[in-house]
């Protein structure tokens, strides 16, 4: 019985073979694939093309940050498809798409940082962006550098606009396909003033202010201490009064801890 069934299975192998002995067995037509790379608009591949035909020009892929250079047969990108000139051959096979970055361009808005120095991105692309570190040595006095924004430090009304929590850039945003202008914000330094009443007299001294922390930039308004039989000149730097006076209505303009002696003048009758 055994021997029956594969007399049959052999009987009818024969059969097919001279049936199909005037037609092919395998499928001779050639695919072409386009491969435009990651992110780029994708191109449909050609199927059943005859050998050694000639293909059209698809319309050019997309792709953000990037202009289309061309279509290349070789994935290193050495030889270029001619569509006017080149055929297909004999067998399927990829095209490779080529792409140059885009440059972009870097303004720093400094809004009252010193100029930029040394060597600081002026361009980038989305080839080189991750690689980019933005400046953070810049300096203004009076201030710390918060970071660099995409919006401004202030409105129009003078107003600080960063937003809390916003700590900044300190690479070129993710995905930025444009021009860019980076806005330094800042933050004022505050330092505390203490008050040394500094009294001439062993009687009648007033009592000191308490501490206060001041703002870089922002109006003097001292407490101004009164003694019978003195008149009160002003807070100076040294005892002596050979410092500087910090008057009230005037810029508070410094950025480290200071002391200040209360200077006195006697009244004369």
């Amino acid at each position: 019985m055994k021997k029956i069934f594969q007399i049959s299975l052999l009987v009818i192998f024969v059969l097919l073979v001279s049936a199909c002995s005037d037609r092919k067995f395998y499928d001779d037509k050639i695919n072409v694939i386009f491969y435009s790379g990651k992110n780029a608009t994708p191109v449909e591949t050609i199927y059943g093309l005859e050998p050694y035909s000639k293909i059209s020009k698809p319309d050019d892929p997309t792709r953000v940050g990037f202009d289309f250079v061309g279509w290349y047969i070789e994935a290193s990108y050495k030889t270029e498809w001619d569509f006017d000139t080149d055929n297909v051959g004999d067998r399927s096979f990829t095209l490779f798409a080529k792409w140059d970055a885009i440059e972009y361009t870097i303004t720093y808005v400094l809004n009252g940082g010193a100029p930029l120095t040394g060597n600081y991105p002026q361009v980038f692309s989305l080839a080189t962006a991750n690689l980019i570190s933005l400046p953070a040595n810049v300096k203004q006095t009076g201030y710390t550098f918060v970071g660099w924004f995409l919006y401004d430090w202030k409105n129009e009304q003078g107003v600080i606009q960063t937003k809390p929590g916003d700590r900044g850039h300190t690479r070129i945003p993710a995905g930025m396909a444009q021009d860019l202008v980076l806005y330094a914000h800042w933050k004022a330094i505050d330092s505390v003033v203490s008050f040394e009443i500094n009294f001439p007299s062993e009687e009648g001294a007033p009592v000191a202010p308490d501490s206060v922390t001041v703002i870089y930039g922002t109006i003097i308004s001292f407490v101004q201490p009164e003694a019978e039989g003195y008149n009160f000149l002003g807070w100076n730097t040294k005892a002596d009064g050979t410092g500087d006076y910090l008057i009230n209505g005037t810029l508070f303009t410094r950025t480290q801890r200071t002391k200040l002696y209360a200077i006195w003048e006697k009244i004369n009758n």
